[in-house]
C-alpha cells in the first residue's frame, strides 16, 4: 500500500532517471505483478514512458494479464532482453532479493536495473538517526499526554487515508465502552482525516504528521511497552510490525473484518454505526446554482484515490461524455489543488461531513474505490464503485478486500471491476445503471 509521501518519493526516482536519460531507447519490465508495480507503471505514463513486460516468480500469476501485460517468469524475459531492457523495482520487503536475481542474470545495477524504492541503510549514521526518532517520539508523546489522566489512550491513525478514519470511527465508542478508556488522545495525520473522525462525535483530535506518530511508535518500541498506544491501521499493530498486513484477503478477511477482528478486537455481534449524514439545504442550493446542477440529475465523479490507484483520464472522459448524452449534469469531486476535474465536467469542492447529503440532492455517484467512498456508503442514492480488475492486494483482488457491500457498510453500491484492455464496456456496464435514472 503506498502513500501519498511514497508516491511522491517514487516520483522523484522515476525523474531522475528520465532526466539521465537511462530508459532511453529501452523496453521496460517491471519486476512483481503488484499495487507497487501498479504506481511505478501509472508514474511512468507521466512521464509519456510505458512498460513492457511484467515478471513474477508467483506460479499463480504468470500467464496471467496486468496491466494489459501478460505476467512471465524472471529469467524467460530477461534473459531474453538482455542489453536493450531497463527492469524497474519498487518492493518494501523484497527488493534486495529482486535486485539480486536480476544481477545473477547479467544486469547491473544502476545501469539496466533500478531499485526505485528507498532501501534499508546499515550502519553508524543509521543508528543515529533511529535513535533521534526514538528522542523526538519520546517528546510528541509526552507532549500529547500532558495535563491528561496517568492511563490517557493515545490512539494514532499514522496512514492518510480517510477511508481508513471512517473504519475506525464505526467501532471506535464501541471500543472505548468495551475497554473502559475514559481519557484519550485521537491523533491523524491530515486535515481529511480530522473532518472524518469529527463525523463521529471523536474528541480530543490532534494533527500530527506520519513522522511524529512514527517517532512515538520508536519510542514506545525503544523502551515505553508500557504507554497505552494502539495503531489503528489494518497492517500495522502496536510493535509497528506487518503482522494484520500478511492477512490481507486471507480466506475472506476483507478492510472490514481486519478493523474489527484485529485492530479493535470486537465481535461479529457490534453492528456498524454510520455517522448521522449532515444535510445543508443552504450549502446545497448555493453548490447546484453555482454550477448549474440540477438536483435529483447530476452525476458527482470522484476519479481520485489515495491507496488504490487511480483508473485513467481516458475512462473517466468516456463516462463523463456517456453521461452528458445520457442528458445528466456532470460534475468532479476535485477534493485539492491536485485533483482537476474531468474534461467537460464541472469542478466541486464539498466538505466530507456534507458530501453524502450533497449526493442524496444530486442523485448519482461514480467514484473509484477510495475512502471517500467509505464515507458516502450510507448516502441513499445511485453508487457506483469502480475497481482496477487487475490489482492484486495480498491475498485477495482490490474488490474482493474493500466492496462496500462486502464488508456490510451499504447493501445497494452498484460495485464493477474495469477492465484496462476493454473501458468501452465498462462504460457500457454505467449506462445501463443509470438507465432508469435517465428515463424518470
Amino acid at each position: 500500500m503506498m502513500d501519498a509521501i511514497e508516491k511522491k518519493s517514487l516520483r522523484r526516482a522515476l525523474a531522475k532517471l528520465v532526466k539521465r536519460k537511462e530508459l532511453n531507447d529501452k523496453s521496460i519490465t517491471l519486476f512483481g505483478a503488484s499495487a507497487d508495480s501498479r504506481a511505478v507503471f501509472e508514474t511512468l505514463k507521466a512521464f509519456g514512458l510505458s512498460a513492457s513486460f511484467v515478471v513474477d516468480n508467483d506460479v499463480k500469476k504468470q500467464g496471467k494479464s496486468y496491466l494489459g501485460l501478460k505476467v512471465s517468469p524472471p529469467l524467460e524475459t530477461l534473459l531474453s532482453h538482455a542489453g536493450k531492457n531497463a527492469v524497474l523495482i519498487y518492493s518494501g520487503a523484497y527488493s534486495d532479493s529482486m535486485l539480486n536475481e536480476v544481477v545473477s542474470y547479467g544486469y547491473v545495477l544502476g545501469s539496466d536495473v533500478f531499485c526505485l524504492s528507498a532501501r534499508r541503510k546499515d550502519g553508524l549514521g543509521e543508528f543515529l538517526r533511529s535513535a533521534a526518532a526514538v528522542v523526538k517520539g519520546y517528546k510528541s508523546y509526552k507532549r500529547l499526554t500532558r495535563g491528561r489522566a496517568p492511563n490517557c489512550a493515545v490512539f494514532l491513525m499514522p496512514y492518510s487515508g480517510i477511508g481508513d478514519t471512517y473504519l475506525a470511527g464505526l467501532f471506535f465508542h464501541e471500543y472505548l465502552a468495551a475497554n473502559s478508556v475514559k481519557d484519550y488522545v485521537f491523533a491523524v495525520s491530515n486535515e481529511g482525516c480530522r473532518q472524518v473522525a469529527e463525523m463521529f462525535e471523536i474528541q480530543n483530535i490532534v494533527t500530527l504528521p506520519q513522522r511524529e506518530q512514527d517517532g512515538i511508535i520508536s519510542a514506545r518500541r525503544f523502551g515505553r511497552s508500557h504507554w497505552p498506544v494502539k495503531i489503528l491501521n489494518d497492517a500495522w499493530v502496536a510493535d509497528y510490525t506487518n503482522v494484520n498486513g500478511r492477512l490481507r484477503g486471507y480466506r475472506g478477511l476483507n478492510f472490514e473484518k481486519v478493523f474489527r477482528q484485529f485492530v479493535f478486537e470486537l465481535g461479529c455481534e457490534i453492528k456498524l454505526r454510520h455517522p448521522v449524514s449532515e444535510i445543508n439545504d443552504a450549502f446545497n442550493k448555493e453548490l447546484f446554482v453555482s454550477g448549474g446542477l440540477i438536483q435529483g440529475r447530476t452525476v458527482i465523479l470522484a476519479p481520485y484515490s489515495n491507496t488504490l490507484l487511480a483508473l485513467p483520464n481516458e475512462l473517466w472522459s468516456g463516462i463523463a461524455a456517456e453521461c452528458a448524452r445520457m442528458g445528466f449534469m456532470v460534475c468532479t469531486n476535485c477534493a485539492g489543488e491536485a485533483e482537476k476535474p474531468i474534461a467537460g465536467t464541472v469542478p466541486i469542492r464539498v466538505p466530507l461531513r456534507y458530501m453524502p447529503g450533497v449526493l442524496e440532492f444530486a442523485g448519482c455517484f461514480i467514484g473509484a474505490r477510495s475512502g471517500l467512498c467509505d464515507v458516502i456508503s450510507s448516502a441513499k442514492c445511485t453508487k457506483i464503485i469502480l475497481y482496477d480488475k487487475d490489482y492484486v492486494f495480498h491475498f485477495a483482488s482490490s474488490y474482493e478486500y474493500f466492496s462496500l457491500n462486502g464488508m456490510g457498510l451499504c447493501s445497494d453500491a452498484a460495485e464493477y471491476e474495469v477492465d484496462s484492455n476493454n473501458y468501452d464496456a465498462a462504460i457500457a456496464a454505467i449506462a445501463d445503471l443509470l438507465a432508469d435514472k435517465a428515463r424518470g
